[in-house]
């Protein structure tokens, strides 16, 4: 496919844009957790908060759990690399004679991890950027009413 990639119905009606889109409806709500992220107490986690995200911005959907779930352990071993990288340092000897140093495979895995979670960040309305095109109706907002009477 050439062009710009196609932005969802949910988030062109959110951008304020309410042409009428062509894909499918998603059923509404959370997908059911896989059990190896359950298992791993950092995906696990930005499961929980992601699902939470998406759902106070009415993009959640049970047919996103492939791209959830990928980016939640993407997400898990980008941490596991930051720790290593900090425990062992961004270069490693490349030669018995300590002689030459080259990037650690751990920052490599970093490097990579990062990556595609902002990748799948973007796919998913999540980026910095990507949230700035956002229009999110605001919520009515509370007034004291002592000034109530002062502006009629």
């Amino acid at each position: 496919m050439r062009g710009r990639t196609p932005k969802p119905s949910a988030l062109r009606a959110l951008t304020g844009n309410l042409t009428a889109g062509t894909e499918p409806t998603p059923t509404k709500g959370a997908p059911d957790e896989p059990e190896h992220v359950q298992t791993d107490p950092v995906a696990h986690a930005e499961w929980v908060a992601l699902c939470g995200i998406l759902d106070d911005m009415g993009l959640l959907a049970t047919s996103d759990r492939a791209i959830m779930e990928l980016y939640c352990t993407t997400y898990s071993e980008w941490r596991a690399a930051l720790d290593m990288v900090r425990k062992y340092g961004m270069t490693v000897f490349a030669d018995k004679a300590k002689t030459i140093l080259r990037e650690s495979p751990f920052a490599t895995i970093r490097n990579a991890a990062r990556k595609a979670c902002i990748e799948m960040l973007r796919e998913m309305g999540l980026s910095a950027v990507s949230r700035t095109r956002l229009r999110v109706p605001t919520k009515a907002r509370k007034t004291d009413d002592r000034w109530q009477g002062l502006l009629n």
